[in-house]
């Protein structure tokens, strides 16, 4: 099917670029993916589903920033069937650099705006153990060991400059 698609673009019909790079993005072709995607772009411009094609081509490359670039300028289109993928994506994203206060704040929206999703729930919950850290341990049982035994040491020694 994309030999047709091919066809078609080098006729003129640019608009068959979308689902030449639809194609190659289920074949894992990325490369050709996203040479479509340009070429789509450049004729007909960003929507949301170009740029959640965009953020899903640099999510595949593990390109993290390029991707939370595509999706914010997804959501700057406007109003969009995509938002939930959207938040879910910024959430992957964020996750992956590190960035767990980012990720916490857009499980959190996604939890609240989208509820019944459990991967999504677990997400937050895991992301909740790397952002509300305790700053004193709880059930820390080795420390709180050697701490009576510096203790008990403390007490047994005796004072060798008494007479």
């Amino acid at each position: 099917t994309t030999a047709c698609f091919n066809r078609a673009i080098e006729a003129g019909y640019v608009e068959m670029s979308l689902y030449a790079a639809n194609c190659y993005e289920a074949s894992k072709n990325y490369d050709e993916m996203k040479r479509n995607l340009d070429i789509y772009t450049a004729a007909f411009g960003y929507t949301p589903d170009i740029c959640y094609k965009y953020a899903s081509y640099y999510l595949a490359m593990e390109d993290y920033n390029n991707a939370l670039s595509s999706i914010e300028q997804g959501i700057d289109c406007g109003d969009s069937i995509y938002m939930q993928d959207f938040i879910y994506a910024q959430i992957v994203c964020y996750t992956k650099l590190n960035n767990y206060n980012k990720a916490y704040e857009y499980a959190k929206k996604y939890t609240s705006e989208y509820p019944g999703n459990r991967d999504i729930a677990d997400m937050y919950e895991y992301l909740d153990t790397r952002v509300n850290v305790e700053s004193e341990v709880i059930n820390d049982i080795f420390n709180q060991n050697n701490q009576s035994t510096a203790e008990d040491d403390t007490d047994n020694k005796t004072d060798d400059t008494e007479p």
